[in-house]
């Protein structure tokens, strides 16, 4: 019986079997129960005996976040996932920094013929569907960088708004200043800014 820890994507929970279905970064798909998953995708570790409370050390943290994610988005679908950028997706788990966020989006966005377009949406897809708090403000980190970054990146902006309405969550945690960047952010749409 192997003690390591791998990195692996959640696909999904059946709580009938109780069991949790993974995929590893070497591509191998495998359902394992929940004791198996140790930590989540920023590194905390998972409350067993809690449904979520916060603690007094993360209370400074969820102060700035402005409408929690409810309902929880359905489970992403099969072709989400094989058609995800996994670089991307992965930057997202880990609420990476938003200039890796944003380089990587980049390159995509960047190649010819629009192929890295489906890339974006469906990690963006796939990320939110299970975004920690932390995944969430990164994601809309990047969209702010953005959408404050000219008519260059109005586009990608745009792009990614469109990912995230599309996703399936009825709202994203943010800071107050992300929200207020939002809602004045000329490269989106009237209907981007009110959602």
């Amino acid at each position: 019986k192997s003690r390591g820890v791998e990195d692996a994507l959640v696909l999904g929970a059946d709580p009938g079997k109780a069991l949790i279905a993974l995929r590893f970064i070497d591509g191998m798909e495998l359902e394992v129960p929940p004791d198996w998953v140790a930590t989540r995708p920023d590194g905390k570790p998972i409350r067993r005996n809690s449904q979520d409370t916060p603690s007094e050390e993360n209370e400074e943290e969820e102060e700035d976040v402005v409408t929690p994610r409810w309902p929880p988005p359905a489970a992403p679908s099969a072709a989400a996932l094989n058609s995800a950028d996994y670089p991307l997706l992965r930057l997202l788990q880990v609420a990476a920094p938003a200039a890796e966020i944003c380089g990587r989006m980049r390159d995509l966005f960047d190649r010819p013929r629009g192929l890295g377009l489906d890339g974006i949406s469906a990690a963006l897809r796939v990320a939110l569907a299970a975004a920690p708090v932390a995944g969430q403000r990164a994601c809309m980190e990047a969209l702010c960088t953005f959408c404050n970054g000219g008519a260059e990146d109005a586009m990608v902006a745009r792009h990614i708004a469109n990912s995230i309405l599309l996703s399936g969550c009825a709202r994203l945690s943010c800071t107050s200043r992300q929200l207020e960047i939002l809602r004045h952010a000329r490269p989106l749409s009237e209907v981007q800014r009110a959602k």
